[in-house]
């Protein structure tokens, strides 16, 4: 019997005959003659070795489970606390394998071990740099006014349109009010700074200020304070130790927060205080996410051929030309042109959506969308939904709409609720101002590849989900 997918034999006009394959399936008992068919019709034919299972005597031992691998091999996948070949080692302590980096302790655990990271350090073993000012201080004021709130705030004597109020409260600020203080029959008072994204607090620097009221000028600073974190504003954690603040109104104080805390909104409250409780302050930290890289869009690692889209604008009229067409790849995050430096998709286009294709399947956490220009026209996307997949064909979408960005210039990140894996990505512009218009970059990271007990013992989380990535959800 002849199979076609089957070469009878080798050579131009395959005269050298090498064995039949009947059914397309060679059974042997011989590992040897099993290898010779093997070799003979690699990537053609399938064969089937009739030898006894080897898992069937159990070798693995406390409870480890057999894996059979290819008929004569096996491999085990040990419990926790035991290793080796047939899980037959007992492992006593799990901080054997540290890998806690930056000079972090290892803690011991029942099945597992953590990390207790030094000051500036956080991730699973301590790997992740977090000692970044996040944007209090008045040199880089990435935090802005309406991210920061307090329980009240003291007036500036007579002058009705000045007060102490908290949007001052940054850190070497200058001015005539140039700190938070708070009014004086406010018994508990509290300033809080939110942020956009879950962001972890490694070290506060606080300042005290010269409190000035018509000619009398008081030096003033907050002595304690205190702190409390909240995901969503409404519930809050307090942190289990006092702070100590300044010692005069002119040095700022830096203190490190040890373990680290992690939320959307702090909070800091002057227990203590010299004269006003005046407070000047800067946050220290990193984004709690360990798994929101830049995947190649704005620098160009992911290639051109690798954008798609519904359409093009400028494609399709009877004076286009290549120079006149929005093509997909001007979707990259701050890409330059003169005339166009944003894909944009042609105004006849219904359900317009913009591809990536990352070839190899990553860790999807996030975007940073951007509109553009056309000509001298600004345009972007307002609204906008995100679909994901696998092959290009079969998509899910998220089932949130997320607001897009409010000019053509300011960049806007928007973090998904849960992360996924997948190799396409498209965004779906909803609504916008002119044209369907976008700028792009999508944060993420490798994925994380399945491994056995044992070696998730050694390398820490191996399953992917948005909780190890963010550091936990409410």
């Amino acid at each position: 019997m002849s199979n076609p997918l089957c070469r009878d034999g080798m050579g131009d006009q395959q005269e050298v005959f090498m064995q039949s394959c009947m059914n397309d399936v060679i059974t042997y008992n011989d590992t040897n003659m099993a290898k010779v068919a093997a070799d003979a019709y690699i990537g053609v034919c399938r064969f089937t070795l009739n030898l006894p299972d080897p898992c069937i005597s159990n070798p693995c031992q406390n409870e480890g489970v057999c894996n059979n691998e290819d008929g004569t091999t096996y491999n085990c996948t040990c419990p926790c606390g035991w290793n080796g070949t047939n899980c037959e080692i007992q492992i006593v302590d799990e901080c054997t394998v540290n890998l806690c980096q930056h000079g972090a302790q290892c803690v011991d655990e029942q099945c597992g071990y953590h990390c207790v990271c030094t000051a500036g350090y956080a991730g699973f073993y301590c790997q992740t740099p977090c000692m970044e000012p996040l944007g209090l201080n008045c040199d880089i004021q990435a935090i802005h006014d309406d991210q920061i709130c307090a329980s009240s705030e003291m007036p500036y004597g007579r002058i009705w349109y000045m007060a102490w109020a908290a949007k001052e409260a940054r850190l070497h600020n200058t001015g005539w009010t140039n700190a938070w203080i708070p009014r004086e029959d406010d018994w508990e008072p509290w300033i809080q700074v939110s942020f956009y994204e879950k962001t972890r607090i490694t070290a506060i620097a606080t300042q005290g200020a010269m409190y000035s009221e018509s000619f009398s000028k008081i030096p003033s600073w907050v002595t304690s304070y205190s702190i409390s974190t909240s995901y969503n504003g409404s519930y809050w954690s307090m942190y289990g130790r006092t702070f100590e603040g300044n010692f005069d109104e002119q040095c700022d104080v830096k203190r490190d927060v040890l373990p680290l805390v992690e939320g959307n909104h702090i909070r800091l409250y002057p227990i203590e205080a010299h004269e006003k409780r005046a407070l000047r302050f800067e946050l220290y930290g990193c984004s709690a996410c360990d798994c929101c890289d830049p995947l190649g869009l704005e620098s160009c690692d992911v290639w051109d051929s690798q954008f798609r889209a519904s359409s093009e604008y400028g494609k399709n009229c009877r004076f286009c030309s290549r120079m006149s067409t929005a093509w997909p790849y001007y979707g990259r995050l701050n890409y330059n042109g003169f005339n166009l430096n944003a894909w944009i998709a042609d105004d006849a286009d219904e359900q317009p959506w913009l591809e990536v294709d990352f070839v190899i399947a990553k860790n999807i956490t996030g975007v940073i969308t951007q509109g553009g220009k056309l000509r001298w026209s600004p345009s972007y996307t307002t609204t906008f939904n995100v679909s994901y997949g696998d092959d290009g064909k079969n998509w899910t979408m998220l089932p949130q709409t997320f607001e897009g960005n409010c000019n053509a210039n300011e960049e806007k990140k928007t973090m998904f609720e849960r992360a996924f894996i997948a190799r396409y990505l498209r965004i779906h512009p909803i609504t916008w101002r002119n044209h369907a218009t976008l700028r792009l970059e999508v944060l993420g990271c490798r994925p994380l590849t399945p491994v056995s007990a044992q070696e998730e013992r050694q390398n820490g989380p191996s399953t992917f989900d948005g909780q190890d990535i963010f550091g936990g959800f409410d």
